[in-house]
């Protein structure tokens, strides 16, 4: 199934992201973050391909 709406269309932007929280000293930045939820990938591709998982509710970040 492909091109179900998700939401209503919305009459102007969504607000933007709160900031994030600020830490002290250098960050820890060498291993990936959270992924959003996401189904498997199917047969055959699921042997070519692999998702590190690591489930969380703060998947809103960026690997560079």
């Amino acid at each position: 199934m492909r091109g179900i709406p998700s939401d209503r269309p919305r009459s102007r932007p969504p607000p933007p992201p709160a900031p994030v929280k600020p830490w002290d000293g250098v960050r820890e930045a060498t291993a990936l973050g959270p992924t959003a939820p996401q189904p498997p990938y199917e047969p055959p591709m699921d042997v070519l391909l692999t998702n590190p998982i690591e489930l969380g509710p703060e998947f809103l970040n960026l690997n560079v």
